[in-house]
């Protein structure tokens, strides 16, 4: 059942909505005479804006006299009786029941009495019985919802340290207002959605405090969009990757901001630098709002640069354990808005040439540095590699810990696709250190634990 036919739990202020709306069309102000409380409590009821349930509405008292007097002006008639199996058929249809009044329900719609007499004696019963039933139901499902509200929201002050913090990230962020609600969407929609647990923990509330206090002012992304094609060489020796990307990056303010690229290059000898960039971003274009990455750095910075590859710097190291030799090419350059909030259109492409080397070259991983509100990313194997090889993905966001048993909502994120290509997408506001894990495995090893890790 998808979100748009989802049925709805059986409350109080549903049930009275439910017989004031079509087909009894019974008025709230009848309601309220039965119920003997004023229209207030009623427009509160309806609303579901009481914390509890009034006093003198309990079902043992209440249930019997309610279905009779909201009857009262119903004979028994062909026509009324239609009319209240059309009531109960969508009740059956729209609302969550208990397996008891599910089946009274359906044996209200389904009864056939074999002639108008035996009908109006049957139905002069049931239809009270009808409205009773409900009530209790509705009663009782409201008074746990309550019961769970006095848990749920009985720590009061993490609420209020948590809507702080809200408050504090959108001071002074941005002027105009659309973008100054840009974090209170991030960190307060999204983060309530993907992490169920915490509202109630002190300690998550701080550790999320100093997490959001760290990327005030920074940038965001409107949408980050990347595809890569992944070639191995039959004897395994060399990969190669053939890289498209499209990243929209809005500024907050008018200050400089440095854009940044990292690609990490393993390599078994030693190169010099720019050998390694040759190999890590071999015909590496880039345009920045249309205009080449050499034209615009040029007209800001008064330089007379020729390549974009003199924007890569190649930073070698190596690891203390393995005695692996890496190097970390860093593509960067500065962007410079003249406005609020202004946004750069970022698109670069480049092919990139590495040894391979078992169980390393296989994993990248990727991050954002800043909030996004949608990422799509594809990964897809050339013909000859995916006789042998497959990819997989696993999708991550920051702050998760086994302690609050936190993970990526579905309806949020997407990781789809085939053995030889897979999908990647984040489709509402993503925060800074949301990303994935690829994986490059032999398809013979599709079964064993080293593969079904990235599921």
């Amino acid at each position: 059942m998808n979100a748009k036919n989802a049925k709805t739990t059986f409350s109080f202020n549903v049930f009275l909505a439910s017989i004031a709306g079509e087909p009894l069309g019974i008025k709230y102000t009848q309601i309220a005479n039965i119920l003997n409380v004023s229209q207030s409590t009623i427009s509160k009821l309806r609303h579901g804006r009481l914390q509890k349930m009034p006093p003198g509405l309990e079902p043992d008292m209440m249930a019997s006299r309610f279905g009779e007097e909201i009857v009262k002006g119903f004979a028994p008639t062909k026509s009324t009786v239609a009319q209240f199996k059309t009531y109960a058929q969508m009740l059956k249809d729209k609302y969550l029941f208990s397996d008891i009044l599910n089946g009274f329900v359906s044996l209200f719609i389904t009864a056939t009495p074999t002639n108008e007499q035996r009908m109006e004696k049957f139905y002069s019963g049931m239809i009270p019985a009808l409205i009773k039933r409900c009530y209790e139901e509705a009663y009782s499902n409201s008074e746990k919802d309550y019961s769970n509200w006095v848990e749920t929201h009985k720590n009061e002050q993490t609420e209020i340290l948590y809507q702080r913090i809200c408050d504090t990230i959108n001071q002074d962020v941005f002027d105009d207002e659309k973008l100054k609600q840009l974090l209170n969407v991030v960190y307060s929609a999204s983060l309530r959605q993907q992490y169920k647990l915490p509202y109630s923990d002190l300690s998550f509330i701080k550790m999320l405090n100093e997490y959001v206090g760290s990327h005030v002012n920074h940038p965001f992304y409107n949408s980050v969009r990347r595809s890569e094609i992944i070639s191995i060489s039959e004897d395994s020796t060399v990969m190669k990757r053939s890289i498209k990307a499209q990243e929209q990056i809005m500024s907050p303010s008018p200050n400089l901001l440095r854009y940044t690229l990292n690609q990490t290059f393993y390599h078994a000898n030693k190169m010099a630098p720019d050998e390694i960039v040759k190999h890590a971003f071999g015909n590496l274009n880039c345009m920045v709002n249309g205009v080449p990455l050499v034209r615009y750095m040029n007209v800001h910075e008064h330089n007379e640069y020729t390549s974009p590859e003199q924007f890569v710097t190649a930073i070698k190291m190596e690891d203390e354990i393995s005695g692996l030799i890496s190097t970390e090419l860093l593509f960067a350059f500065n962007l410079y808005p003249e406005k609020l909030g202004e946004t750069f259109e970022i698109a670069y492409e480049y092919c990139s040439t590495t040894t391979f080397i078992p169980n390393i070259s296989c994993n990248y991983s990727y991050t954002l540095r800043y909030p996004c509100k949608f990422l799509e990313h594809e990964f897809s194997l050339d013909a000859k590699t995916r006789d042998n090889w497959g990819v997989r993905v696993k999708l991550f966001t920051p702050l998760t810990d086994s302690a609050y048993g936190t993970k990526i909502a579905d309806q949020y994120t997407k990781n789809s696709g085939t053995a030889d290509c897979r999908h990647v997408t984040f489709y509402e506001w993503a925060m800074p250190g949301s990303g994935y894990y690829r994986n490059i495995y032999e398809l013979k090893f599709a079964g064993s634990q080293y593969g079904s890790n990235f599921n």
